[in-house]
């Protein structure tokens, strides 16, 4: 007799693999705001809008190929404006709690962007995976290929 395999549930399987993509978009997202605020001299909001964009691409990018797939996959720039469109919620929550952060509490910028990022994980996570990566959407959630990110 065989010992049973332990499995993930499909959607905590699911989950890491969002939050396997948002860790590489936010790391291209903190990376830009040092560059672009520190070096370039940007505005601290403006250079967070501009990274989070950079970074919302990337999470993209991963999501679609490694996430969340589709039947016809291919490029889909109607799914990506919508993507960007729902994240922009996300945008907003990341530029509140970093003001926030930064003007009330006098905290260091990346201490805003970590604090920034945990509010903007879950509800751009829940806005996509049930506005944009639903089954009744087409995607064929990662669970569901077997995959272990």
């Amino acid at each position: 007799m065989r010992p049973r395999q332990l499995t993930a549930h499909p959607r905590a399987r699911e989950l890491a693999g969002y939050f396997g993509a948002s860790c590489a978009g936010l790391a291209t997202d903190a990376a830009l705001l040092v560059l672009l605020s520190r070096a370039c001299g940007l505005p601290y909001l403006v250079a967070g809008s501009l990274s989070f964009t950079a970074g919302g691409v990337v999470v993209y990018c991963l999501c679609t190929r490694f996430v969340f797939l589709r039947p016809n996959r291919g490029a889909n720039p109607a799914e990506l404006l919508v993507f960007v469109m729902l994240g922009c919620v996300g945008l907003i929550v990341n530029g509140l709690v970093m003001a926030l952060v930064v003007e009330l509490l006098h905290a260091s910028l990346l201490l805003a962007k970590a604090c920034a990022a945990a509010c903007t994980f879950l509800s751009n996570y829940g806005l996509r995976r049930r506005l944009l990566f639903s089954r009744s959407t087409g995607a064929v959630p990662i669970a569901t290929r077997g995959f272990v990110p």
